[in-house]
């Protein structure tokens, strides 16, 4: 598998919608749930962020292990969203935090 950074947006998303990415968490970030909100930490970079409760949700099910598609549907289902829309902002999001180097995305 090869690593994926810094891919343009429209190549990412369609590349997690077409199940070419295997995604995982920075084993050097750690992260905590407090209610329905999560704080990241970051070792390597000694950077915290905050994630609200759908993000949180999403980081949830990347620790769990759960890929891109699966992701989308546990939102779907959890908030009042399209899948489309789902889809577009998660992949944002992911991609956000790929480039942060908290999400690990390789080519399957």
């Amino acid at each position: 598998m090869t690593r994926i950074d810094g891919m343009p947006g429209d190549e990412w998303e369609r590349a997690l919608r077409a199940n070419e990415l295997s995604l995982g968490l920075d084993d050097l970030v750690v992260g905590t749930i407090q209610g329905e909100h999560a704080v990241l930490l970051d070792y390597t970079r000694g950077e915290y962020y905050g994630l609200n409760s759908v993000a949180t949700v999403v980081w949830r099910l990347l620790r769990d292990g759960k890929q891109f598609g699966e992701i989308v549907a546990a939102v779907v289902a959890e908030y009042d969203v399209s899948e489309a829309i789902a889809a577009r902002d998660i992949a944002g999001m992911l991609a956000d935090l790929r480039d942060k180097g908290v999400v690990i995305a390789r080519r399957v």
